[in-house]
């Protein structure tokens, strides 16, 4: 869907809830945290990503090469690579991406990020509305890096694993 305006039509019909994207909705575990790919279900998608809404999950996705449009709430949000885009939970949102973008998708619910949250108050105001955030290019594989650390600790279920999982 790379016509603007068919996306927006997109965006006036009724909109469906998911766990994540294309999975039918059910309950969120509390601490739940997953990682995958911008690619896992964007090629699918023709890297059309229609519009639609999580109830109880919180996405930021870190878009590191590529690039394209966001819808979030009724409204477009620009972006330049690299950047991490933020969607908190109930927001209505979908994705037009660039063919052969690149980045990585971190969901977590919404009780558990406000948990970290209270931790640390600072970050309270970054997931109010949904945003891009720009990101210096010298700090891109850090956080590549960290986020497939975090994937990687997700898979797998040893001692340590959510101590990890939340350092990360």
């Amino acid at each position: 869907m790379d016509d603007p305006a068919a996306f927006q039509v997109a965006m006036t019909a009724p909109v469906p809830t998911f766990y994540l994207y294309g999975e039918p909705q059910r309950g969120v575990e509390e601490g739940f945290v997953h990682v995958e790919s911008l690619d896992d279900r964007s090629r699918p998608s023709e890297w059309t990503i229609q519009p639609h809404v999580h109830r109880d999950l919180n996405h930021m996705i870190l878009i590191a090469e590529g690039g394209g449009s966001m819808r979030a709430d009724g409204g477009a949000v620009a972006f330049d690579t690299p950047c991490l885009l933020i969607i908190p939970a109930g927001i209505i949102h979908g994705f037009v991406w660039h063919r052969e973008s690149r980045g990585w998708v971190t969901t977590i619910a919404g009780s558990y990020l406000q948990l970290l949250l209270d931790r640390d108050a600072e970050l309270q105001p970054l997931f109010q509305t949904p945003r891009a955030v720009p990101v210096p290019g010298g700090d891109l594989q850090e956080m590549e890096t960290a986020i497939e650390r975090l994937g990687q600790e997700l898979a797998w279920s040893g001692p340590g694993r959510r101590a990890a999982v939340e350092a990360l």
